[in-house]
């Protein structure tokens, strides 16, 4: 199973070369690893910007949402997702400023000033750099698994709404983890590329249910509790990837 997840192919070999794009950039020391902490942050708000997209997308094209003939609540709830996920990206954002302001050589000062903090971490050296690479892996997989696979009529709007909080809660709590030891201790590059890994292992956990059929089966049977039947588990997972 750990073979079919982590080893090579078309479907995960841009996620490999992004990982390892990184890695490079840090170890000749083009890129600091507090501007690779800080970019996995402005990467939530480029998850979200594109979870907005496909909402509008499913109800505008959608045939299962057209089939429920609400496209106005729909909308609504396009709305309310931005809402409700940019208050969550906002209070994970003032955590990481919170730490990075406590040290004293930060450029980091007001912790709770969420808009200039983010034009400041813009300002990093070698951001644009990372955010080239993290946005055309995102945008990448929007339109390889999402547009050109049409997977917008499988779905309501309803549906996509909580579908960025599994990995981004998950992501973001080991981000926080890394800015703390980049920040206050001797070990910053290190603590960048065990969480480029872990990151990598994320997505290559994604690319691979979504890509193999036989691994999606083997963990639901896995997972599944006994009054639980296999589909309804191995459409769970895949829903959780999307």
């Amino acid at each position: 199973m750990l073979k079919d997840i982590l080893y090579p192919n078309k479907g995960n070999l841009f996620i490999w070369i992004n990982a390892g794009y990184l890695i490079l950039l840090m170890s000749i020391g083009f890129v600091p690893p507090i501007t690779v902490v800080f970019a996995y942050f402005l990467e939530s708000i480029v998850v979200g910007l594109l979870n907005i997209v496909k909402m509008t997308i499913t109800t505008l094209f959608g045939r299962t949402q057209k089939a429920d003939n609400h496209p106005s609540i729909a909308h609504f709830q396009t709305i309310f997702f931005a809402i409700h996920y940019g208050g969550f990206v906002a209070i994970q954002s003032i955590f990481a400023f919170v730490l990075f302001e406590m040290d004293q050589t930060s450029v980091i000062t007001n912790s709770l000033d969420l808009m200039g903090n983010y034009l400041k971490v813009l300002h990093f050296d070698g951001m644009g750099w990372v955010m080239m690479s993290i946005i055309a892996q995102n945008v990448g997989y929007f339109i390889n698994n999402f547009i050109i696979k049409e997977k917008y009529h499988q779905y309501r709007a309803a549906d996509l709404m909580m579908k960025p909080y599994v990995r981004i809660f998950v992501q973001q709590f080991v981000v926080i983890i890394a800015a703390f030891f980049v920040i206050f201790y001797e070990a910053g590059i290190m603590a960048a590329i065990l969480l480029i890994l872990f990151r990598t292992c994320i997505d290559l956990m994604i690319v691979a249910f979504k890509e193999d059929a036989r691994l999606t089966d083997l963990v639901a049977h896995l997972i599944k509790k006994d009054e639980q039947d296999v589909e309804e588990v191995r459409q769970q997972l895949q829903q959780l990837t999307e």
